[in-house]
């Protein structure tokens, strides 16, 4: 239709014309969103990360206040104070229980699983309709201890997400698939967390326009991520503990999506493309440990501020397979994004030795006018 229009203008059809280009415009889709979905389905893989490493901080922090406290308490007994090397002394080290940032020397593996949930909704922006994302993955990784400060890791993970778009243009279903490694250090004052990702993907989508079309693609990924802060007690006592941390963190999830070809009436024709998106994080992290009869109590609070900066994300030169008139569709949001994040995260610790299982909740949300992000997720884990 579109490439004969233009013949017909001068043939006195012109009310015919009108109306086929009226059809024409429906028919032609404006939008399709694939390369911002599997983005943001990384980030949700990547916040079940980056609160397992959060655990190692805290222990660490823990272990220097239960030393400091072990010393004093000697000191005052015998008048004499201790040398730093009473830190491996079972006393000391058997105060704490804190998941792997409190292992000693018979414990220095961990094995863990991480369920996750997040659904987020993107209202229209642009020429961009607005799309809910229903997504539920697993992470499942190992740790191993090589210094008194330093963590590193690696394991695997998957997702599905389910893409709903409004006004009954359609909706996607991504499988996505990826390996990771991480390290920490942490030290008496401060700490860095980073992590690489690697994987990819498998879409297949239900596109409508009057008609309906349906594709199957595929893409790689990779995701750098790197976290920085600092954390101090400003109050503690013997059965309670408390700690501030001021915190910043990178994300940049990238996309290479391949070249398909959709089926159906008006298939598109949709080239290869890169597309990416950085995620800025800064705020602060409140801690409190409370040590009861049963075990610990490990609570976290977070308030932050975000901001989504988008990379490659205009618009894409497709064509439909059956013509040869190229045009544009918008691939993602283009739009930078500045939000609010809120995070409470409990675990809960056994009272018994540091090879017992340990259990953890999350909840993060992120809040805009345009974005809104409901992430959890529960961690179980063993020592040994």
């Amino acid at each position: 239709i579109l490439d004969n229009l233009s013949g017909w203008e001068n043939t006195g059809g012109g009310a015919q014309v009108v109306g086929l280009s009226q059809l024409a415009n429906a028919m032609t889709p404006t939008a399709i969103g694939s390369a911002a979905n599997v983005l943001y389905t990384m980030l949700s893989e990547s916040f079940a990360l980056q609160m397992h490493q959060t655990y190692d901080k805290i222990g660490r922090q823990l272990k220097n206040t239960h030393i400091q406290q072990y010393l004093s308490l000697m000191a005052d007994a015998s008048g004499v104070y201790p040398t730093h090397e009473t830190e491996e002394d079972g006393h000391v080290t058997n105060a704490q229980s804190l998941h792997y940032p409190a292992l000693a020397k018979e414990s220095p593996y961990a094995f863990w699983i991480t369920p996750f949930g997040d659904l987020f909704h993107q209202s229209t922006q642009g020429a961009m309709p607005s799309s809910t994302n229903q997504v539920v993955g697993t992470l499942l990784g190992f740790d191993a201890r090589p210094s008194k400060e330093g963590v590193v890791g690696g394991g695997l993970s998957y997702a599905f997400n389910y893409v709903h778009y409004t006004q009954g243009l359609g909706h996607a279903r991504i499988n996505q698939e990826a390996a990771f490694v991480y390290g920490s250090w942490n030290g008496n004052f401060a700490y860095i967390n980073s992590a690489i990702w690697g994987g990819g993907y498998q879409i297949h989508s239900v596109r409508h326009n009057i008609l309906t079309a349906t594709g199957h693609l595929t893409g790689y990924l990779f995701f750098p991520h790197i976290e920085g802060g600092m954390i101090r007690s400003f109050t503690e006592s013997k059965q309670t503990l408390y700690y501030i941390e001021p915190f910043g963190m990178l994300d940049w999830p990238n996309n290479w999506q391949n070249h398909y070809r959709e089926q159906g009436p008006l298939a598109l024709s949709v080239p290869h493309h890169y597309a990416s998106l950085l995620r800025s994080e800064a705020g602060l992290r409140f801690y409190e440990v409370f040590t009861l009869s049963w075990g610990k109590l490990f609570l976290i609070e977070k308030a932050s501020y975000i901001n989504y900066a988008p990379f490659h994300m205009g618009n894409a030169t497709v064509s439909f397979i059956s013509s040869t008139l190229p045009f544009s569709v918008a691939i993602g949001n283009t739009h930078v994004q500045n939000v609010g994040g809120v995070e409470l995260h409990c675990m809960l610790i056994p009272q018994q030795n540091r090879t017992s299982v340990y259990g953890s909740f999350d909840f993060q949300g992120e809040f805009g006018p345009y974005f809104q992000s409901y992430f959890a997720s529960i961690e179980v884990g063993k020592n040994f």
